[in-house]
């Protein structure tokens, strides 16, 4: 099973928000050969682990894998499957669930050239639905107090289109990871990685997230460069988002950085 990055800090960062929650039922949207998903539950051990997917090449893959991991499926009996479906139309019962994951595929239909390959087609291009159907699926799911970390690529206004999907969806963005593949010192970074609640939600949590220094322990900031924290709009309504930076990877792709061999290590991938 191959990980890529964005797989690996969406994993990170939904555990290291969930560690100290009670996490009974955790699905993966667009879970494709089940890099997070697999991370996810094997770190928390939710009572139940659901990986959505739509490519049928993808599913019978995270289906294989699943059948040669009996210490993960039948450990204290919780369960973990995977769904062969599209997320817009899955039967999960609504406000189920505890955590939901998802690494989407970052480019519309008319922003570049489709790859050949029908996996690898679907994986980059938004071919069954886009990230706004992602974020309103996520709010029919989620439990009150649930929580979405949803990444994305941050090229041609992407950040404003997450926003205005989670205002329209009715979420809210508490906390947000800029994740930048090499140089920091650049304007853009690569992706962000977003932690989306309900807005109804949003004070209580705000407040329960301060008191206890963002519910990310020490030992889990180290990767981070620095963290600093952002007004979310200038009505005074005094909600604010938690903003870090990650810097990932050396200068001109020259393998990893001591950051990310922390994150490895956390997620148990020595």
């Amino acid at each position: 099973m191959k990980t890529s990055t964005d797989d690996v800090i969406v994993a990170y960062l939904a555990i290291a928000l969930s560690s100290d929650k009670d996490i009974c039922r955790y699905v993966d949207f667009g879970c494709g050969i089940g890099s997070t998903l697999l991370l996810v539950t094997h770190y928390l051990r939710p009572s139940e682990s659901i990986g959505l997917e739509a490519q049928e090449q993808s599913y019978q893959l995270i289906q294989k894998t699943i059948r040669c991991l009996p210490s993960v499926v039948q450990c204290e009996n919780k369960a973990i499957k995977a769904i062969h479906t599209d997320l817009r139309y899955n039967n999960i019962d609504s406000s189920s669930v505890d955590l939901i994951t998802a690494n989407p595929p970052y480019a519309s239909l008319n922003s570049g050239t489709l790859c050949q390959d029908a996996q690898r087609r679907s994986a980059r291009f938004e071919m069954r639905g886009s990230v706004e159907d992602y974020i309103l699926t996520a709010k029919r799911l989620l439990t009150s107090n649930g929580r979405f970390i949803l990444s994305f690529w941050r090229q041609n206004d992407s950040d404003l289109r997450i926003r205005e999907a989670a205002e329209h969806a009715g979420m809210k963005i508490f906390r947000s990871i800029d994740v930048y593949m090499g140089d920091i010192s650049s304007t853009v970074p690569h992706i962000t990685v977003y932690e989306l609640v309900h807005t109804a939600h949003m004070k209580e949590i705000q407040t329960e997230e301060f008191v206890s220094r963002y519910t990310l322990k020490e030992e889990w900031l180290e990767p981070f460069e620095k963290s600093i924290t952002t007004k979310m709009n200038d009505d005074g309504d005094g909600i604010n988002e938690l903003k870090f930076l990650l810097n990932i990877t050396k200068p001109y792709g020259a393998g990893y950085n001591r950051n990310f061999e922390l994150i490895r290590e956390k997620l148990l991938m020595k």
